[in-house]
Formats: C-alpha cells, sequence, structure tokens
C-alpha cells in the first residue's frame, strides 16, 4: 500500500532526528509505529480481567461497597 502524508515542518524535523538517530528507514519507523499502536489499542492473548483492571474500568463506580453481594 502507498500513502502519501503531509507533514508540518516540526514533524519532519523530528522524522529526520529519529531516522539519523536509530538509522532506520521511514517504513521501517512506520511499520514499528502502527504495530505499537494495535498492540496497545487490541491486545492479543491477554486475560480479560487483566484488560479490565488496566483500563481503569473496574472501581471506577460509587456507592456501597457491598453492590456485588446485594
Amino acid at each position: 500500500m502507498d500513502i502519501t502524508i503531509h507533514l508540518s515542518q516540526e514533524q519532519r524535523e523530528k522524522l529526520a532526528y529519529i531516522q539519523q538517530h536509530s538509522d532506520q528507514d521511514i517504513t521501517t519507523l512506520l511499520n514499528q509505529v502502527i504495530e505499537q499502536q494495535y498492540t496497545k489499542l487490541y491486545p492479543r492473548n491477554s486475560e480479560p480481567l487483566k484488560v479490565l483492571k488496566e483500563s481503569g474500568f473496574i472501581g471506577c463506580g460509587q456507592g456501597s461497597p457491598d453492590l456485588s453481594t446485594n
């Protein structure tokens, strides 16, 4: 897939800096970022309880502490 993007001057400078200090080409850098974001948003092989705990969903409500037993 070919992608064309428009970067601000600041973003171009940051990308050039990353390339210079990592010795990686743009394709490799973008592939790494895509994998990192995908893994972050769609965690594979994660336990559902772990995902819920990390999301902050568990314990976010307010109410009587014995609601699960009443």
